[in-house]
């Protein structure tokens, strides 16, 4: 037996009750997955609206290229080509491609996470939307529950802003559990001084910010900004500051070294000292630091699979 359908296509029965299995199957995972992670459907579902409504425009202007592109080219009418099996063996992914998943306890859990005094709630969700980079957002995020749960006193600074992309995070925390957030940078790029024989070409790089920019985009509560060349600016941090996180993104060797051997003394037994681009292989400078660095320390460094090869260390008591 055959069903005749529009366009004079043929499909047997056989298939028809197949393809309504499947279905069937699709639903009843559907309905899973509401019953289980509600939360997390709603969140992507809030994550969708907050990309529609920022770049909205953009999307629809690549969607009307791309329409251009398919009738220049004919393929809009062209009969679909088999496609080869796909190979279960390669795994790579395309240009740009970052998977990443927002963590249960900020999920699914969320409910229970702030039953049990967790700091944030469904509104740092909104704030990775436009992060990025979801490994090294949420990594942060662990790292904040953690300095809560243990009760790790100290302050928060960030030695390398840029445009305040991990600063708005760090904002958020310093002001939820009443700790003051400095950041410390040119706001301008970087400065010569930093740059070696090899680095000359990189003058002028990451100048594409400004100190009112990020104070705009950050906020002043809970929140020290310090503007200039470090380690001359340490200066104008507290004489007897003690620290709980600090956040190094300088990628050059001398500003890393630097602040590492500023800021490790500071920092209090069980804080995090966060640093980026060591597993990159970006940054010659930031590796030979950092190893230069913890070469007679207690600490061993932890790679995190974000974006930037970012490595973690946590003081060791004495």
């Amino acid at each position: 037996m055959e069903l005749h359908v529009d366009r004079g296509t043929d499909i047997k029965s056989t298939d028809l009750q197949s393809l309504l299995e499947r279905l069937k199957q699709l639903t009843d995972r559907l309905e899973y997955l509401e019953q289980h992670h509600g939360d997390a459907l709603t969140d992507f579902g809030q994550r969708l609206a907050a990309i529609e409504e920022k770049h909205g425009d953009a999307l629809v202007a690549l969607g009307s290229r791309l329409a251009h592109l398919e009738s220049r080219t004919g393929q809009a009418d062209a009969p679909a080509q088999p496609q080869p099996a796909a190979k279960t063996h390669d795994f790579t992914l395309p240009p740009g491609t970052f998977l990443g998943h927002i963590p249960e306890r900020y999920s699914s859990q969320l409910k229970r996470y702030e039953a049990l005094g967790g700091i944030f709630g469904n509104e740092i969700n909104t704030i990775s939307y436009g992060y990025g980079d979801m490994v090294r957002f949420y990594g942060l995020c662990m790292a904040f529950d953690l300095i809560e749960k243990d009760k790790i006193k100290g302050e928060v600074v960030e030695l390398g802003v840029y445009k305040g992309d991990t600063a708005v995070l760090l904002a958020n925390f310093a002001r939820k559990s009443a700790r003051q957030l400095y950041l410390l940078d040119t706001f301008n790029g970087f400065d010569d001084r930093d740059l070696e024989l090899n680095e000359q070409h990189l003058s002028g790089a990451f100048s594409e910010t400004s100190l009112e920019f990020v104070k705009k985009r950050v906020g002043e509560e809970n929140t020290s900004f310090v503007q200039g060349f470090f380690p001359d600016t340490a200066a104008h941090l507290p004489a007897s500051g003690r620290y709980s996180l600090v956040h190094i993104d300088t990628d050059l060797y001398a500003p890393i070294k630097a602040g590492l051997e500023y800021f490790y003394p500071r920092l209090n037994d069980g804080g995090f000292l966060i640093m980026h681009d060591y597993m990159s292989l970006c940054w010659e400078g930031a590796i030979r630091a950092i190893d230069e660095f913890f070469a007679d320390k207690p600490e061993h460094i932890v790679p995190i699979p974000d974006l930037a090869g970012t490595v973690i260390i946590r003081k060791i008591g004495r």
